[in-house]
């Protein structure tokens, strides 16, 4: 009796699954894996973000606080790239986080990645961070 009833639940399993029925199964970053046909050149963050939503029809959503959009970014070599891959390379020095919201959204988050320096100190105490005889700077 019990192998029955596993049958017949590995049956709807079988019968259940998309790939069964020949659907396409699509991951939750569809819109960031398409792929788009970029030349090599020069241009604002913002004017990247514009030309993004432009040539594809995705709706970029960011928080313009957390990025320089007036920076300047040379995307080089050009060629074929998924968005996210775009993405990265524009916002190249920050960490970079990119939602799926459907239909055609991306939340795009981005933290500036802060470097410090290391300064060597000799019996001097550091403020707050103290790495033995060195000091952290933020540059």
């Amino acid at each position: 009796m019990k192998s029955k009833w596993l049958l017949l639940l590995l049956w709807m399993c079988m019968v259940a699954r998309p790939e069964a029925w020949g659907q396409e199964v699509k991951s939750a970053n569809t819109v960031a894996e398409e792929w788009i046909q970029v030349n090599s050149s020069s241009a604002t963050v913002l004017q990247w973000f514009e030309w993004i939503e432009k040539s594809t029809g995705i709706v970029l959503s960011y928080n313009p606080a957390q990025m320089e959009l007036g920076e300047v970014r040379r995307i080089e070599p050009g060629g074929r790239m998924t968005v996210e891959e775009l993405l990265h390379r524009i916002l190249s020095g920050y960490q970079v986080k990119i939602a799926f919201v459907s239909p055609r959204k991306l939340v795009v988050h981005a933290r500036k990645i802060e470097s410090y320096d290391v300064v060597m100190m000799s019996a001097v105490r550091c403020p707050k961070w103290t790495v033995k005889n060195a000091c952290m700077v933020r540059s």
